[in-house]
C-alpha cells in the first residue's frame, strides 16, 4: 500500500504466482483453485449471456501492431519468465465487469503463472477532480480490488496519467486496458483525446474488452431511475428520513405512490371480481334456458315439457341465487376499495393525514 517497489518476482525461484499450482490450502479450501496436483484448469463462472464482452476495437496504429507483437511474443516465450502486467482504474462498486477485466489481464499470456498483476486504484482526490463524485472511499476501493484472487498486488495512489517514471518504477512490462480512447482531462497526457497513448507507442499496450452493459455509471443509474422504491424500501426497513436524507414533503410524494400502486392493486381485484360474476350470471341464466336443456337432453332422445322445467327452477334456484349473490358481493366490496383509493389519490393531503407517519 506505500507504492515502494516490491521485489522482482522472476528474481526467486521460489516466487508462486496466486493461480499457479502450489497455490495454497486457504486457497483451496475457499473454492479460487484447484488442489495441488491437480490438472483442473483454473476457471471462473460463466457470467449471464445479456454481460456479452464488447469486440475488440480495430485499429490500423501502429503503435498498436507493434504492441501486439509484443504480446505475442510474451505469449510464445516459455523461458520461465514472469510479465509484470498493470491494469488501473477507479474500481468503485467492484462489480463482475471490473473482475473480467483483472481475469483478462491474468490470462492475457495463456499461462495465468506467467503473470504477475498490479492492480492500480486512483486516489479520490484526482477522482473527483477528473471524473466525478465516488461512492466508495479510496482504502474500501482498494480493499475490494485486493480480495478480487486474480490479483497479486494492489498500487494505491495510481497516477491518472502513466509515464516512464512509474512503468520504471514498478518494473511494468504491460499496461492491460480496452483500446477504446479515454479522454484525459487533467491536461497531462501527450494526447489530450486518449490517456493511454503513451504507453501505445512504447509498444507496451495489451488489450482487454469491456463488459457491455454493466458498469459503475450503469448501477447508479439504476439506483437513481427506481429512486423511489429504493427510499421507500429502506424506510421500511428502518432508516430514518435524516438517514436518507429526505424532508417531509417527500413522505406525501411517497405516500402518493403507494396509494397508487393500491389503486392499481384494486382495480386489478375489480376486473377478477367482474369477470367471475359475469361466468356465475351466464352459468345461472343458461341453466334455465330452455333452448339449452332441450339441447343438452336431445342427444339421449329425451325431452321434457314445462313441468320439468319448473321442477328444476325451484330447486337449483336457492343454490345458484347464493352463488351469484355471493359474487356480487364481492364486486360490491371491490368497487367500494376501488373508489376509496381513487378519492384518497386525488386528495393526497388527507390521505397522509390518515396515514401513518414513518418514524
Amino acid at each position: 500500500m506505500d507504492g515502494s517497489p516490491s521485489p522482482s518476482p522472476g528474481s526467486s525461484p521460489s516466487f508462486s504466482p496466486q493461480l499457479s499450482p502450489t497455490s495454497s490450502d486457504d486457497d483451496n479450501l475457499l473454492g479460487m483453485s484447484p488442489p495441488a496436483g491437480s490438472n483442473l484448469p483454473v476457471t471462473m463462472p460463466s457470467p449471464p449471456p445479456e454481460y456479452g464482452l464488447s469486440k475488440k476495437v480495430s485499429t490500423n496504429d501502429p503503435t498498436m501492431k507493434l504492441s501486439n507483437e509484443r504480446v505475442e511474443a510474451a505469449r510464445n516465450d516459455n523461458s520461465g519468465r514472469v510479465y509484470r502486467v498493470y491494469c488501473d482504474g477507479v474500481f468503485d462498486l467492484f462489480h463482475l465487469g471490473h473482475a473480467r477485466v483483472l481475469e483478462q489481464a491474468k490470462r492475457a499470456l495463456g499461462d495465468p503463472s506467467k503473470v504477475f498483476l498490479l492492480a492500480g486504484v486512483c486516489n479520490d482526490e484526482d477522482v473527483h477532480r477528473y471524473k466525478g463524485k465516488t461512492v466508495m472511499d479510496h482504502k474500501l476501493r482498494c480493499e475490494s480490488v485486493r480480495h478480487c484472487r486474480w490479483v497479486d498486488e494492489v498500487l494505491p495512489d495510481a497516477p491518472w496519467v502513466i509515464d516512464s517514471s512509474y512503468l520504471k518504477k514498478h518494473r511494468i512490462d504491460f499496461v492491460a486496458h480496452d483500446a477504446i480512447p479515454y479522454q484525459d482531462n487533467s491536461g497531462t497526457a501527450s494526447d489530450s483525446n486518449d490517456v493511454y497513448a503513451f504507453v501505445k507507442k512504447q509498444g507496451m499496450f495489451l488489450e482487454t474488452q469491456r463488459t457491455e452493459g454493466l458498469s459503475t455509471s450503469d448501477i447508479i443509474v439504476k439506483i437513481i431511475r427506481d429512486y423511489d422504491e429504493y427510499v421507500i424500501r429502506n424506510l421500511d426497513r428502518g432508516y430514518t428520513k435524516r438517514q436518507l436524507n429526505i424532508g417531509k414533503s417527500w413522505e406525501m410524494r411517497a405516500r402518493w405512490h403507494e396509494n397508487e400502486r393500491k389503486v392499481k392493486e384494486s382495480v386489478n381485484r375489480t376486473k377478477e371480481n367482474v369477470r367471475e360474476t359475469q361466468d356465475a350470471a351466464l352459468a345461472f341464466i343458461s341453466e334455465f334456458n330452455p333452448k339449452y336443456l332441450l339441447r343438452r337432453n336431445s342427444a339421449n332422445g329425451q325431452v321434457y315439457g314445462p313441468r320439468y322445467y319448473m321442477h328444476r327452477l325451484k330447486k337449483n334456484l336457492p343454490a345458484r341465487r347464493n352463488e351469484l349473490w355471493h359474487h356480487s358481493i364481492g364486486l360490491a366490496r371491490a368497487l367500494f376499495d376501488t373508489s376509496r383509493y381513487i378519492l384518497s389519490y386525488l386528495n393526497p393531503c388527507g390521505y397522509c393525514c390518515r396515514a401513518k407517519k414513518y418514524e
